[in-house]
Parts: structure tokens; C-alpha cells; sequence
């Protein structure tokens, strides 16, 4: 993992130029996927003062009124335990009692399986976003994280797929697109 790829996995950029912990965007974006009504509303570190909540999750009411759900104290406190207090908040608007452990612990598991499947998605983004870019490149070479892609010559047909050649002694992988047969 290169030192540029070990950063955009920690941190992503702001609109403001501040930085946020990727996690902590990956999180606001499953709950902005899970209700749109909600809105979770960052103290930049600069503008806060001792003590202050970092973090307020903003409801979005239908009377038009934006109320505060609830806050957080702090960055390292916003994580799994945030979408668990959403998730569990909605399944007690349906019960009159609270819930039981068994659902605590499902709501749990579930959250665990939303945040692996959002990081998934993350990935597979990514991913996709490397291969327009290689396959738009006019080069013939392409190299992105110690991985080095050659395209096929321009006489081959434009079908191509991939296989990877042996380490080289760089210690750099070598993968090489070739004509697929017709």
C-alpha cells in the first residue's frame, strides 16, 4: 500500500479543506442512505471550543422543524455505535417496550455487515474508477500502486483480458492485457 493509498484510506477531504476520518464518512453516508431525513451536522476542530459535542445527528421533521436527535462527544465515539443508536431508536418507535438483548445483538451484527458491505463499495468504486482511467489513457503503459498494465497493441482486437505474470525482482507485479482469441 502505497503511503498516498494508506491516507485516502484514513482520511478524505472536506469541502471547507479540513480532513475527516474515513470511517466517519463512510458511517455519515450509510446513515444518509438509511434515512434522508436525517443529517449529521461536524464541528470543525477550529470552531469548537472545550467540551463542546462534535457531532449532531439533525432530524428533518415533517412539520418542518430540525430537531437534535442526539450528539456525540467525539470523533473517536462516532462509529458502529452510532448507526446501532439510530437503528435501535426505530425499532422502539414500533414497540412499547424496549428491545430485547437478542435484537441488540442482531441490530449489532446487521451494522457490522452494513459497514463491510459500504466499505465493499468503497473498493469496487474505486476499482472501476482505475479502470476507465487506464482504459482511457492514451499510453500503452500504465502503472498505479507498484502494478504495472500494458494494453494491447492497437493491430490486436480491442477485446482484452488480463493475466498476472510473475513478480518481478522490483518487487513491483507486471499484468499484461491480452488480445482474447475470436
Amino acid at each position: 500500500m502505497s503511503e498516498i493509498d494508506f491516507f485516502a484510506e484514513i482520511a478524505e477531504p472536506l469541502a471547507d479543506g479540513s480532513w475527516i476520518n474515513s470511517n466517519i464518512a463512510r458511517i455519515v453516508e450509510i446513515i444518509q442512505d438509511y434515512d434522508p431525513n436525517l443529517e449529521v451536522r461536524w464541528l470543525p476542530r477550529d470552531q469548537r471550543a472545550q467540551g463542546n459535542d462534535v457531532f449532531q445527528i439533525i432530524e428533518h421533521c415533517k412539520d418542518g422543524a430540525d430537531r437534535v436527535a442526539f450528539t456525540v462527544k467525539d470523533e473517536a465515539s462516532f462509529d458502529e455505535r452510532v448507526l446501532n443508536k439510530i437503528f435501535e431508536a426505530d425499532m422502539t418507535k414500533d414497540k412499547q417496550r424496549g428491545l430485547t438483548i437478542q435484537e441488540k445483538i442482531e441490530i449489532a451484527n446487521n451494522t457490522q455487515k452494513i459497514i463491510a458491505a459500504k466499505k465493499w463499495q468503497d473498493k469496487l468504486e474505486e476499482r472501476q474508477e482505475l479502470a476507465q482511467s487506464i482504459l482511457k489513457s492514451p499510453l500503452n503503459a500504465y502503472s498505479h500502486n507498484g502494478i504495472r498494465y500494458d494494453l494491447p497493441d492497437e493491430a490486436q482486437p480491442k477485446k482484452a483480458i488480463v493475466h498476472q505474470s510473475t513478480i518481478r525482482s522490483n518487487s513491483t507485479k507486471r499484468i499484461k492485457f491480452k488480445a482474447e482469441e475470436n
